[in-house]
């Protein structure tokens, strides 16, 4: 199971740089992996709309790779403010042109710094909504060289009187970046 695609958002088109392709193995399934939370007492349905549109390879110069910076050491101690901190590194030069995060109800706010190189320590993405993290498009992209990365810095608000840790339910967390990048 890789991340391919996703957002939090209930209607949403994003392009890909031109000249940039998502590839998409022969044979690959997609797992539509929709979250919805019902607090009501009605039945809700559920759906799920994608899109892929097919690009000429001869057109294509950079093939784009997934950004999936994934924290799961959550312990979000009850009642309490508390600020999670994970640091990502590149293992190859990365020219990222997309980034969004993923969190639950009790974040507050997501940050992403630059960690190496002339961006050092700033600031590249930041939100406050967890239910509608902006998808953040650079171009130029942001380049990062080797052993540079993200940090990725997220601040939850507990209001529940028991600790809450990652998980898949919408009463868990997440600490999820996600992005797309190509190579040089």
């Amino acid at each position: 199971h890789q991340f391919f695609t996703g957002t939090q958002w209930p209607k949403m088109d994003y392009q890909l740089p031109e000249g940039v392709a998502l590839e998409l193995p022969a044979n690959s399934g997609l797992d539509l992996n929709s979250h919805y939370v019902n607090r009501t007492a009605n039945s809700l349905r559920g759906e799920v709309f994608v899109n892929l549109h097919y690009q000429d390879k001869k057109s294509v110069k950079h093939i784009a790779k997934i950004i999936s910076f994934n924290h799961t050491d959550i312990e979000l101690p009850a009642g309490q403010i508390t600020t999670l901190t994970k640091d990502f590194y590149f293992r190859e030069a990365a020219n990222v042109f997309q980034l969004f995060s993923h969190a639950h109800e009790l974040m507050t706010e997501f940050r992403v710094q630059a960690i190496g190189g002339q961006r050092n320590g700033k600031e590249v993405y930041f939100t406050d909504d967890w239910e509608h993290p902006p998808i953040m498009s650079y171009n130029p992209p942001m380049k990062f060289g080797v052993g540079e990365g993200l940090r990725l810095i997220a601040t939850y608000n507990n209001v529940h009187n028991r600790e809450v840790n990652f998980g898949f339910l919408s009463t868990d967390e997440m600490m999820i970046l996600f992005g797309l990048y190509y190579e040089d």
